[in-house]
């Protein structure tokens, strides 16, 4: 049906709807490489920079996770972002793999890899909620998760910073 739609559409059009679409995905990548760099400034994570170039954004996640951990053992910490981002930048081979050479098994890949992905963004948002909402950090995490998450990062640590120059 979609495809119908779409090649009933004029070219003008066509050309139209790719550049909303296309400044979408980068205004979202922004905010979300935007609350990520100031995440990785407010936890101390070196290199913040790398919030903002693709693969290394995936590496500095794993980071994020084990800055806000309490109590992890220091070996842990040294490795968990390193096989974190081998995980990720992994499923994504391997999604890319299926995608190009193997489309028939696509879906069933994205029922294993989907949760993969929810899970590191549900840990991500509820270890970050538990320290600026604790009371209410399930239901954040839910929102965040299912909602554009980097917008509640920008809140609450925007937030934290205005009370911080209040006192």
């Amino acid at each position: 049906m979609l495809q119908g739609y779409l090649s009933s559409m004029l070219p003008s059009e066509l050309t139209a709807l790719f550049l909303f679409l296309l400044l979408l995905v980068l205004v979202i990548y922004l905010i979300n490489a935007i609350a990520f760099y100031n995440l990785a400034v407010r936890y101390g994570v070196p290199s913040p920079w790398m919030s903002f170039v693709p693969i290394l954004n995936v590496y500095q996640t794993g980071r994020f996770i084990n800055a806000m951990l309490p109590d992890v053992p220091p070996l842990y910490q040294r490795f968990s972002h390193i096989s974190f981002c081998l995980l990720t930048l992994g499923g994504y081979a391997i999604n890319t793999i299926i995608t190009l050479f193997v489309p028939q098994l696509e879906n069933l890949w994205s029922i294993f890899y989907t949760p993969f992905g929810l899970a590191i963004a549900f840990l991500l948002y509820y270890l970050f909620f538990s320290r600026y909402v604790p009371q209410k950090r399930l239901t954040y995490t839910i929102l965040a998760t299912l909602i554009c998450g980097p917008i509640f990062i920008l809140y609450f640590l925007s937030k934290e910073r205005k009370e911080q120059q209040n006192t």
